[in-house]
């Protein structure tokens, strides 16, 4: 694989006081900025942005920017027509709460239908879905996932369970610092999206095999720290099997990962990724010659 493709499809929120602003109120449709995928919609309550993929991680996230932008001129546009509650603003929780009168829109009467795959304890896999419908709980969830093409489709599991460690208890422990233990104790634990392990994978007309890192929370949205993220998902995804059995051999164990990521256990996800990240310093270090 000549360039490996580095894609997002981020998700938000919007909000007034305590309660969602379904997105469809100011985004009635999706709509294409130029590119053959450069776009963002609603899904379900959500926002959602879909910048086109690119070899360059940080060219990827200013068209995720700019699009950002858009969507913040939309809200803009819907508050001055009466579309949408005067304080309406961008939230980066993981979750929201619907208002009544809302939980009878269209757009927000389904999850999304696709399930995903998750790697367990023991690396194996198992399809994953959400812990509840749509029409039994008010709240709703928003994650940022990752997509990422890879040279290797058989090393998935490894590089889900080290992305885990890399990426989804830095998730756990930067909610915790905006103050969103509970809605992202809501997102894993009540509606059921981004429990650790969480991926789809899938093969694009090029015939690449992309790997869907499901994880992450909007918080991201937030900084361009992100790029630094997404270049730790595009080293993982380009090392041997060896390489990343290697790497995980060096992890924490799985099970402690898994529960500080899905039962929300800020302080030990934080200790966990600070004694992980001194490894990968060294073992990239040590293949790529790059600092992470």
């Amino acid at each position: 694989m000549a360039d490996l493709m580095v894609g997002l499809d981020p998700e938000f929120l919007a909000v007034a006081g305590d309660r969602i602003v379904p997105a469809e109120k100011f985004l009635p449709a999706p709509i294409r900025t130029g590119g053959k995928l450069n776009a963002y919609s609603y899904d379900n309550a959500c926002a959602e942005l879909r910048p086109d993929p690119h070899a360059i991680p940080g060219v990827v996230v200013g068209r995720m920017r700019s699009l950002m932008f858009t969507v913040r001129m939309r809200i803009s546009s819907a508050k001055d027509s009466g579309a949408v509650p005067p304080n309406t603003d961008i939230s980066l929780s993981p979750s929201g709460q619907l208002s009544d009168e809302d939980r009878g829109l269209k757009s927000v009467a389904e999850f999304g239908c696709s399930p995903s795959m998750n790697v367990m304890e023991d690396l194996r896999t198992s399809v994953t879905m959400p812990n509840c419908t749509a029409d039994t709980t008010p709240f709703r969830s928003a994650g940022f996932h990752i997509h990422h093409g890879v040279t290797d489709a058989a090393s998935t599991q490894i590089m889900v369970a080290i992305l885990d460690v890399l990426l989804g208890l830095y998730d756990v422990t930067m909610c915790h610092h905006l103050a969103h233990d509970e809605a992202s104790r809501i997102r894993r634990q009540e509606v059921g999206y981004g429990r650790a392990g969480e991926y789809r994978q899938r093969v694009v007309a090029s015939g690449d095999v992309v790997l869907e890192y499901r994880v992450m929370s909007p918080w991201m949205l937030a900084s361009d720290d992100s790029v630094r993220l997404i270049k730790i998902m595009s080293q993982i995804c380009t090392l041997p099997l060896d390489k990343l059995m290697d790497l995980l051999s060096s992890m924490p164990p799985r099970p402690a990962v898994m529960d500080a990521i899905n039962h929300t256990q800020p302080e030990i996800a934080s200790d966990l990724w600070e004694n992980a990240m001194k490894v990968w310093q060294q073992k990239i270090l040590h293949y790529t010659g790059v600092k992470a």
